[in-house]
């Protein structure tokens, strides 16, 4: 069986400890550790593709090229 690309995004309990959970319908995959995210592979809430999670300030983790074509229309 192939391993399944799941798309992130973060949550907060109601106690304010943050965690991460697949947004696909039908998946229940959740990580209640920050450090067990770090490098993990989602999929960019931007354009679907393939991205290694490095920052924890985003709730929607977006890929390099996402951000960088964020950060050009913002001066442009």
């Amino acid at each position: 069986m192939a391993n399944k690309l799941h798309k992130y995004r973060r949550f907060t309990t109601t106690k304010g400890k943050p965690f991460w959970r697949c947004v696909d319908p039908g998946c229940t995959h959740v990580i209640y550790q920050e450090n067990l995210m770090i490098g993990r592979e989602s999929r960019c809430w931007r354009c679907d593709e393939s991205t290694i999670i490095k920052d924890m300030r985003q709730a929607r983790p977006v890929c390099d090229s996402c951000k960088e074509d964020r950060k050009l229309s913002k001066i442009g």
